[in-house]
């Protein structure tokens, strides 16, 4: 037996003996809901498979009333915390956004459950992780069977996601894929979001029903998968968020590397130019953050973050948010 072997026995059994002590409790996903969070917007979609891309959003909500002989009394503010979630965006590559989800206690098991009900804000981002519920039956790729996270275990340097459903291909054999980007990013996605919330950077064995399984999605992995910093977009706007309506100056944050450490921006309304100018980031190959301000009448923006290619001029690596100055 090898050491991948050892290991993934290890955690299997941890996995079982977790089981064990575990009362069934209601679904968590039976307490989130989807809407729709970002606003109307010129469209920029791009195609995941054959010119899909999911729509939708997380809200969640607890409820609990108890009633005497006399009053009743007003549901308590259920426990919520911001999860970093990660989706690919028209590069292919990994881009993250913040997201309010349940707070169970259990922060691994509470990011990866949100990844699986939430679709990203930005329409320029996908997360083909949001469509494995059979209540996504009718949208293109078709599941076969639900796919949920059962439970997160971390243990001999090794954190283990275990899922119910076949989290290796849950549209069946019969299905021909034709991904529009590498499908190990889905699998990076996973362990960016779990190794985030859990802020380790193990990493991460896949596993369903408790047995390690050796493709995410329909990809061939190997395991335990480890982060790839080179699946992460090199620039990524983190604020003003997609869709926020705040008051001039306006603050422009996010993280990025550029060619000599230059990152170029620019703002527009109704797809004109009015206002551009570069900043600074990381020039090697961490990302670095980056922040500047920028005064403008009220109205509807876009603001653009990029480089220029130094080979042909090109804009390259561009992330963008809509926003709004009231």
């Amino acid at each position: 037996m090898n050491e991948r072997d050892d290991i993934g026995t290890r955690l299997t059994r941890a996995l079982h003996e977790e089981a064990e002590r575990v009362r069934p409790e209601p679904r968590l996903q039976s307490i989130l809901a989807r809407t729709r969070q970002a606003p109307a917007r010129r469209s920029r979609g791009w195609p995941v498979l054959a010119g899909v891309v999911a729509s939708g959003g997380l809200v969640a909500a607890f409820a609990f009333v108890a009633l005497d002989d006399e009053a009743s009394v007003e549901p308590p503010i259920a426990a919520t915390s911001s999860v970093e979630l990660y989706f690919i965006n028209r590069d292919g590559k990994l881009v993250s956004e913040n997201a309010t989800a349940p707070d169970t206690g259990n922060p691994g098991l509470d990011a990866v459950t949100a990844l699986l009900v939430t679709t990203p804000a930005d329409p320029d981002y996908t997360n083909i992780w949001s469509r494995l519920e059979e209540s996504s039956r009718g949208i293109v790729p078709e599941v076969v069977a639900s796919v949920t996270a059962s439970q997160i275990v971390e243990r001999d340097g090794v954190i283990a996601v275990d899922f119910s459903g076949p989290v290796d291909n849950p549209w069946g054999d019969t299905v021909d894929l034709d991904w529009a980007f590498d499908p190990r990013l889905f699998s990076q996605q996973l362990v960016w979001t779990v190794q985030g919330a859990l802020d380790s950077d193990a990493p991460v064995l896949l596993t369903m029903a408790g047995n390690p399984v050796k493709d995410v999605l329909t990809a061939r992995v190997d395991m335990p998968v480890r982060r790839d910093a080179e699946a992460q977009a090199p620039i990524q706007i983190q604020s003003p968020r997609q869709g926020e309506a705040l008051r001039s100056p306006v603050t422009v944050e996010g993280v990025g590397r550029g060619f000599e450490g230059t990152i170029s921006w620019r703002v527009l309304a109704a797809e004109e130019v009015v206002k551009e100018g570069f900043t600074t980031g990381g020039a090697m190959a961490d990302l670095e953050p980056f922040s500047f301000d920028v005064r403008l009448p009220a109205g509807d923006y876009t603001i653009e973050a990029f480089e220029y290619s130094a080979e042909n001029g090109k804009v390259i690596n561009l992330d963008t948010k809509d926003f709004t100055v009231e």
